[in-house]
């Protein structure tokens, strides 16, 4: 399915804050040069990355779509992801517009998933 130019903007912001964390950004979806993500959980996230040998998730939301039920799993599954080896927690960054940063967090405790690794930009 074709993403909506808001969810494209959103998939681009999101990129490139992770980048300037230091994060090497593996998959992103949205027509990057890069290859599409992988599922994790149930779903692709929308950019998987890399530092110092963890993982980090990001996923990005238009606003209006926080509290679908395939956000809702999203949210559940990519909070929830720790590295296999170390049990070290995955970052999840999730990418919202301005104005949208406590409904992503109220959504992400509705879908009973983990604020400890969240980090919200918008």
């Amino acid at each position: 399915m074709a993403e909506s130019p808001a969810h494209q903007e959103r998939v681009a912001a999101l990129v490139d804050w992770m980048r300037q964390q230091g994060a090497q950004v593996t998959h992103a979806a949205g027509g990057s040069s890069l290859p599409d993500p992988y599922a994790i959980g149930r779903h692709e996230p929308d950019a998987i990355g890399i530092k110092d040998g963890v993982f980090w998730i990001g996923e990005a939301k238009i606003g209006t779509d926080l509290t679908a039920l395939t956000s809702q799993e999203q949210l559940f599954d990519f909070s929830q992801r720790e590295m296999s080896d170390t049990h070290a927690p995955c970052p999840f960054i999730l990418c919202v517009p301005p104005g949208f940063g406590p409904e992503a967090e109220r959504s992400v405790i509705a879908s009973g998933g983990s604020t400890a690794n969240l980090t919200i930009i918008a």
